[in-house]
């Protein structure tokens, strides 16, 4: 049966971005590309260290991937994980090397970007929404009760990364107002719930 208009929405995925879709159209059903205009997302994930911001990300993928959403998580701290300063600071590496990453992923049909990091600073938000280079961005921020996230630093580290990783923890509480676009609670319900907390708020799902 030939695609009208409502068939055509209908036979896309729920996804934003710039795609291509040949479909059969007329009477003779010969196939024709229809270039179809929508707008690329992403969800950048924040909170202290122990919040549980990678174990989030994963599961939105999933989620993502079970609705035919087609999505990638990006941890932002291996893009500016060195052995030396870079020049400019990380923040200017992470940002310089995402966006170089974008049109990769672009290219490969990717839509919704899931990253994560630990951001205090608007200014550090700011850098990354410029890399990404008109894609719309949500920056989501984890909490949880301190006694939670102590128990799990407690749980996966030992000795001086124990030590410095708690410091880190209480650190974070002085976030510059207005870096997060959501807030969501990471505590003790299933990482399933938090997530699909996260892709409604977000308008994803």
């Amino acid at each position: 049966m030939p695609y009208g208009k409502t068939h055509l929405e209908r036979a896309l995925p729920r996804t934003k971005g710039t795609s291509t879709l040949t479909a059969s159209t007329g009477r003779t059903g010969a196939l024709r590309s229809i270039r179809v205009v929508i707008t690329s997302e992403a969800i950048l994930i924040t909170g202290t260290i122990g919040v549980g911001k990678t174990i989030v990300a994963s599961e939105l993928c999933e989620i993502l991937g079970e609705h035919r959403v087609p999505a990638a998580a990006i941890d932002l701290d291996w893009l500016g994980w060195t052995s030396v300063s870079p020049p400019g600071g990380v923040d200017r590496l992470i940002a310089e090397n995402l966006k170089t990453l974008r049109p990769n992923f672009e290219a490969s049909g990717i839509t919704h970007l899931v990253l994560t990091r630990a951001l205090r600073k608007n200014a550090q938000v700011e850098s990354l929404r410029k890399s990404l280079q008109g894609a719309r961005l949500q920056v989501v921020r984890l909490e949880a009760p301190r006694e939670l996230i102590e128990s799990r630093l407690e749980g996966r580290d030992r000795g001086a990364n124990l030590d410095r990783h708690l410091v880190e923890s209480r650190e974070f509480e002085q976030i510059e107002a207005g870096v997060e676009d959501l807030t969501v609670t990471n505590d003790d319900r299933p990482v399933r719930q938090v997530a699909e907390e996260i892709l409604q708020k977000a308008g994803w799902l």
